[in-house]
Protein backbone atom coordinates (compact mmCIF):
# COMPACT_ATOMS: atom_id res chain seq x y z
CA UNK A 1 0.00 0.00 0.00
CA UNK A 2 1.20 3.62 -0.93
CA UNK A 3 1.13 6.10 1.69
CA UNK A 4 0.22 9.76 0.28
CA UNK A 5 0.58 13.07 2.18
CA UNK A 6 -1.53 15.39 0.86
CA UNK A 7 -1.17 19.38 1.41
CA UNK A 8 -0.35 18.87 5.20
CA UNK A 9 0.17 22.31 7.62
CA UNK A 10 1.06 20.90 11.09
CA UNK A 11 1.29 23.19 13.95
CA UNK A 12 3.69 23.29 17.28
CA UNK A 13 0.92 25.50 19.42
CA UNK A 14 0.78 28.65 17.02
CA UNK A 15 3.79 28.49 15.12
CA UNK A 16 3.49 26.51 11.82
CA UNK A 17 5.88 24.50 10.62
CA UNK A 18 4.69 22.16 7.46
CA UNK A 19 3.61 24.47 4.82
CA UNK A 20 1.23 22.44 2.32
CA UNK A 21 3.59 19.53 2.29
CA UNK A 22 3.08 16.63 -0.71
CA UNK A 23 5.12 13.44 -0.98
CA UNK A 24 4.01 9.92 -1.51
CA UNK A 25 6.09 6.35 -0.42
CA UNK A 26 5.14 3.98 -2.98
CA UNK A 27 4.22 0.48 -2.59
CA UNK A 28 7.54 -1.38 -2.29
CA UNK A 29 9.92 1.18 -2.89
CA UNK A 30 12.56 3.19 -0.68
CA UNK A 31 11.72 7.12 -0.61
CA UNK A 32 13.81 9.19 1.22
CA UNK A 33 13.11 12.81 2.91
CA UNK A 34 16.13 15.34 2.86
CA UNK A 35 16.78 18.24 4.50
CA UNK A 36 18.63 20.65 6.49
CA UNK A 37 18.30 20.33 10.44
CA UNK A 38 15.15 21.92 11.40
CA UNK A 39 13.21 22.00 8.11
CA UNK A 40 10.33 20.08 9.26
CA UNK A 41 11.93 16.37 8.57
CA UNK A 42 10.77 15.10 11.75
CA UNK A 43 7.81 16.71 12.42
CA UNK A 44 6.85 15.30 8.96
CA UNK A 45 7.44 11.39 10.56
CA UNK A 46 4.72 12.98 13.85
CA UNK A 47 2.19 13.80 11.91
CA UNK A 48 2.35 10.31 9.86
CA UNK A 49 1.97 8.56 13.09
CA UNK A 50 -0.42 11.26 14.88
CA UNK A 51 1.61 12.51 17.34
CA UNK A 52 1.15 15.67 16.17
CA UNK A 53 -2.43 16.88 14.68
CA UNK A 54 -2.54 18.43 11.42
CA UNK A 55 -4.50 21.47 10.43
CA UNK A 56 -5.25 21.48 7.18
CA UNK A 57 -4.68 18.65 4.92
CA UNK A 58 -5.09 14.75 4.93
CA UNK A 59 -3.03 11.65 5.02
CA UNK A 60 -3.87 8.52 3.24
CA UNK A 61 -2.52 4.72 3.74
CA UNK A 62 -3.78 2.77 0.66
CA UNK A 63 -7.75 3.21 1.31
CA UNK A 64 -7.53 4.63 4.59
CA UNK A 65 -7.25 8.01 5.56
CA UNK A 66 -5.30 8.12 8.98
CA UNK A 67 -5.07 11.02 10.09
CA UNK A 68 -6.90 12.18 13.51
CA UNK A 69 -6.24 8.34 14.52
CA UNK A 70 -4.79 7.10 18.10
CA UNK A 71 -0.94 6.22 17.11
CA UNK A 72 -1.78 2.55 18.19
CA UNK A 73 -4.53 2.36 15.20
CA UNK A 74 -2.07 3.78 13.05
CA UNK A 75 1.04 1.41 13.92
CA UNK A 76 -1.78 -1.81 13.71
CA UNK A 77 -2.46 -0.28 9.58
CA UNK A 78 0.74 -1.67 9.18
CA UNK A 79 3.61 1.01 9.76
CA UNK A 80 6.25 0.63 11.72
CA UNK A 81 8.70 3.55 13.19
CA UNK A 82 12.17 3.75 14.21
CA UNK A 83 12.29 7.20 15.91
CA UNK A 84 15.30 9.41 16.46
CA UNK A 85 17.27 8.84 19.29
CA UNK A 86 15.85 4.69 19.11
CA UNK A 87 13.96 5.32 22.19
CA UNK A 88 14.25 1.31 23.14
CA UNK A 89 12.82 0.39 26.85
CA UNK A 90 15.91 0.74 29.19
CA UNK A 91 14.66 -1.17 31.42
CA UNK A 92 13.54 -4.17 29.46
CA UNK A 93 16.52 -6.82 27.82
CA UNK A 94 17.15 -7.37 24.55
CA UNK A 95 14.74 -10.15 24.03
CA UNK A 96 11.89 -8.12 25.60
CA UNK A 97 12.37 -5.22 23.93
CA UNK A 98 11.72 -7.14 20.88
CA UNK A 99 8.74 -9.24 22.28
CA UNK A 100 6.95 -6.65 23.62
CA UNK A 101 5.92 -5.09 20.28
CA UNK A 102 5.13 -8.42 18.46
CA UNK A 103 2.20 -8.64 16.41
CA UNK A 104 0.72 -9.61 13.13
CA UNK A 105 -2.20 -7.47 12.58
CA UNK A 106 -2.29 -7.76 8.32
CA UNK A 107 -1.65 -11.33 8.19
CA UNK A 108 1.46 -11.36 6.47
CA UNK A 109 2.25 -15.16 5.26
CA UNK A 110 6.26 -15.07 6.24
CA UNK A 111 5.82 -12.68 9.20
CA UNK A 112 8.87 -11.51 11.02
CA UNK A 113 9.32 -13.72 14.42
CA UNK A 114 12.05 -13.35 16.78
CA UNK A 115 13.92 -16.35 15.22
CA UNK A 116 14.05 -14.44 12.20
CA UNK A 117 14.96 -10.36 13.86
CA UNK A 118 18.28 -12.19 15.05
CA UNK A 119 19.27 -14.15 12.13
CA UNK A 120 19.53 -10.48 10.39
CA UNK A 121 21.03 -8.91 13.85
CA UNK A 122 23.19 -11.82 15.27
CA UNK A 123 24.90 -9.31 17.45
CA UNK A 124 21.43 -8.91 19.27
CA UNK A 125 21.16 -12.83 19.94
CA UNK A 126 24.64 -12.74 22.16
CA UNK A 127 22.56 -9.90 23.93
CA UNK A 128 19.63 -11.20 24.68
CA UNK A 129 19.98 -10.97 28.43
CA UNK A 130 21.42 -7.50 28.58
CA UNK A 131 19.27 -4.21 29.23
CA UNK A 132 18.46 -1.76 27.19
CA UNK A 133 21.18 0.85 28.16
CA UNK A 134 23.73 -1.68 28.43
CA UNK A 135 23.96 -1.55 24.63
CA UNK A 136 26.06 0.22 22.50
CA UNK A 137 24.78 3.11 19.98
CA UNK A 138 24.88 0.48 17.35
CA UNK A 139 23.29 -2.26 19.16
CA UNK A 140 20.17 -0.08 20.10
CA UNK A 141 19.72 0.91 16.63
CA UNK A 142 19.80 -2.64 15.76
CA UNK A 143 17.17 -3.55 18.35
CA UNK A 144 15.00 -0.34 17.33
CA UNK A 145 14.81 -1.42 13.79
CA UNK A 146 14.27 -5.29 15.27
CA UNK A 147 11.41 -4.04 17.61
CA UNK A 148 9.91 -1.94 14.65
CA UNK A 149 10.07 -5.06 12.31
CA UNK A 150 8.34 -7.58 15.19
CA UNK A 151 5.32 -5.78 14.30
CA UNK A 152 5.50 -6.93 10.94
CA UNK A 153 4.74 -3.38 9.13
CA UNK A 154 4.10 -2.94 5.31
CA UNK A 155 5.39 0.43 5.51
CA UNK A 156 9.16 1.35 7.91
CA UNK A 157 9.83 4.69 8.70
CA UNK A 158 13.77 5.66 9.94
CA UNK A 159 13.99 9.01 11.15
CA UNK A 160 17.84 9.86 11.31
CA UNK A 161 18.76 6.14 10.46
CA UNK A 162 22.62 5.91 10.92
CA UNK A 163 22.85 9.05 12.79
CA UNK A 164 26.07 8.97 16.07
CA UNK A 165 27.07 5.95 14.41
CA UNK A 166 30.31 4.76 13.50
CA UNK A 167 31.72 3.98 10.19
CA UNK A 168 31.51 -0.14 10.13
CA UNK A 169 28.49 0.10 11.94
CA UNK A 170 26.72 2.21 9.60
CA UNK A 171 27.98 -0.04 7.17
CA UNK A 172 26.36 -2.74 8.49
CA UNK A 173 22.95 -0.92 9.40
CA UNK A 174 22.95 -0.17 5.83
CA UNK A 175 23.12 -3.47 4.56
CA UNK A 176 20.54 -4.89 7.12
CA UNK A 177 18.23 -2.14 5.55
CA UNK A 178 18.77 -3.19 1.95
CA UNK A 179 18.13 -7.02 2.80
CA UNK A 180 14.95 -5.37 4.59
CA UNK A 181 13.66 -4.01 1.21
CA UNK A 182 14.37 -6.79 -0.81
CA UNK A 183 11.39 -8.13 1.71
CA UNK A 184 9.32 -6.01 -0.27
CA UNK A 185 8.72 -3.66 2.51
CA UNK A 186 8.09 0.09 2.38
CA UNK A 187 11.15 2.30 3.42
CA UNK A 188 10.76 6.03 4.12
CA UNK A 189 13.97 6.71 5.01
CA UNK A 190 15.71 10.03 6.87
CA UNK A 191 19.00 10.45 7.01
CA UNK A 192 22.17 12.46 6.16
CA UNK A 193 24.66 9.97 4.16
CA UNK A 194 23.53 10.84 0.87
CA UNK A 195 26.04 8.08 -0.82
CA UNK A 196 24.07 5.14 1.28
CA UNK A 197 20.96 6.77 0.04
CA UNK A 198 21.35 6.95 -3.23
CA UNK A 199 22.28 3.77 -3.40
CA UNK A 200 19.30 1.93 -2.07
CA UNK A 201 16.47 4.23 -2.50
CA UNK A 202 14.02 4.50 -5.30
CA UNK A 203 12.93 8.17 -4.85
CA UNK A 204 13.98 11.38 -2.60
CA UNK A 205 12.27 14.48 -1.58
CA UNK A 206 13.91 17.21 -0.49
CA UNK A 207 11.81 19.74 2.77
CA UNK A 208 13.23 23.77 2.99
CA UNK A 209 11.17 25.43 5.90
CA UNK A 210 8.56 23.18 6.04
CA UNK A 211 7.80 22.74 2.05
CA UNK A 212 8.73 20.15 -0.86
CA UNK A 213 11.40 21.97 -2.73
CA UNK A 214 12.63 19.30 -4.68
CA UNK A 215 11.71 15.63 -5.52
CA UNK A 216 13.36 12.99 -8.30
CA UNK A 217 15.29 10.21 -8.20
CA UNK A 218 18.98 9.10 -7.39
CA UNK A 219 20.26 9.69 -10.65
CA UNK A 220 18.71 13.17 -10.68
CA UNK A 221 19.95 14.11 -7.45
CA UNK A 222 23.87 12.95 -7.83
CA UNK A 223 23.97 15.15 -10.97
CA UNK A 224 23.11 18.47 -9.39
CA UNK A 225 25.49 19.02 -6.96
CA UNK A 226 24.28 22.67 -6.93
CA UNK A 227 20.76 21.00 -5.58
CA UNK A 228 23.29 19.32 -2.82
CA UNK A 229 24.73 22.73 -1.97
CA UNK A 230 21.43 24.86 -1.72
CA UNK A 231 19.59 22.39 0.30
CA UNK A 232 21.55 19.69 1.86
CA UNK A 233 24.98 21.68 2.62
CA UNK A 234 26.16 22.40 6.58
Amino acid sequence: MSLQVNAIDTYYGNSQVLFGLDMEVRDGRVTTLLGRNGMGKTTTVNSIMGHLPIKNGEIRYGHDRINGLPVFRIARKGIGLVPEGRRIFPNLNVRENLVSTAANYNGARDPWTLAKVLDLFPLLGKRLNNMGNQLSGGEQQMLAIGRALMLNPQLLILDEATEGLAPLVRKEIWSQLDIIRQTGISILLIDKNLEDLCRIADYHYIIEKGTIVWEGNSEALRSNPKLKLRFLGV
